[in-house]
C-alpha cells in the first residue's frame, strides 16, 4: 500500500469516526434535554398549575455551530422563572422561599450526559 493511500484512508477513518461521534453525542443531548425537562416540570411549583406549562426545550446552536438544547419557561412564565426558582420579597414586606425546579434538572443533565454519551458511543463503534 502507497502512502497517500494510507493517509487517505487513516482520514476516511476518522471522518467515519466524528460523524459516528456527532450522530451519538445529538441522540444523547436529545434524550438527556427530554429527561431534564421532565424534571423542571415535575419539580415546578404548581400553586396555579399554569406555570408547569410554559416550561419547554429547544435546539439551538452554539458560536461552534454545535447542537444545543435550550430548557426554558416561556411566554409570561419566562418573567416568574428566576423568582420562583430563587425566591422573592412579597408585597407585605415577608419574603417568599425559592422553589429549585431548573437546578435538579441541570444537575441531573450535567451527571448524566458524559455517561450516556458513552454508552452511545460505544453502542454505535
Amino acid at each position: 500500500m502507497k502512502v497517500e493511500m494510507l493517509s487517505t484512508e487513516v482520514e476516511k477513518i476518522f471522518g467515519e469516526c466524528v460523524r459516528i461521534a456527532n450522530a451519538a453525542n445529538e441522540e444523547t443531548l436529545n434524550e438527556v434535554s427530554k429527561e431534564a425537562l421532565r424534571i423542571a416540570q415535575d419539580n415546578a411549583p404548581k400553586r396555579f398549575g399554569d406555570y408547569e406549562k410554559t416550561l419547554k426545550r429547544k435546539k439551538t446552536k452554539d458560536q461552534n455551530g454545535e447542537a444545543e438544547y435550550t430548557v426554558y419557561a416561556s411566554g409570561s412564565g419566562g418573567s416568574l422563572s428566576h423568582l420562583l426558582e430563587n425566591g422573592h420579597a412579597s408585597r407585605n414586606g415577608g419574603f417568599v422561599s425559592g422553589k429549585p425546579h431548573f437546578k435538579p434538572a441541570m444537575d441531573h443533565a450535567n451527571s448524566k450526559l458524559e455517561e450516556d454519551f458513552k454508552k452511545k458511543l460505544n453502542e454505535k463503534l
